[in-house]
């Protein structure tokens, strides 16, 4: 189930869209770290990235991601938003990378504005332990 945590009421069951395997891929974009003082900038953060995609040297498709990483109750997270690519040697300087291995994804679709992404994250991790993969379209 999703919850509003502003209003701490369930919007909808949860359930993975599917489940894919992939095999490695290369993330490359900016990356900030944030906590929950500053997650709600994660929207301007991906306004960031706009005017990049489709001009990323190495881009794969047409595809945004966004990686959470450095996962720390105490401390917050590292989150890159980029594109798979190919190459990693023309990258522009502020741009980090991560390396995805090859494995098994629940994929689950985010419906609503992206600033209400958090809600949706938040009632996937309290369903287990899962791999997450938002797929942006």
């Amino acid at each position: 189930m999703v919850i509003d945590t502003e209003n701490k009421t369930v919007l909808r069951d949860l359930q993975p869209d599917r489940i894919e395997t992939n095999q490695p891929r290369v993330i490359a974009g900016l990356e900030s770290h944030y906590d929950g003082s500053t997650v709600t900038n994660i929207p301007a953060q991906w306004q960031r990235l706009t005017p990049h995609l489709g001009r990323i040297p190495g881009q794969i498709g047409s595809v945004a991601y966004g990686v959470v990483s450095t996962m720390n109750g105490r401390t917050g997270f590292d989150y890159l938003r980029g594109v798979e690519v190919s190459d990693l040697q023309a990258l522009p300087a502020a741009f980090r990378h991560v390396h995805l291995p090859a494995q098994r994804y629940a994929v689950f679709t985010h419906r609503g504005h992206v600033s209400g992404i958090r809600d949706t994250a938040t009632a996937i991790y309290r369903a287990g332990e899962v791999e997450i993969w938002f797929a942006v379209k």
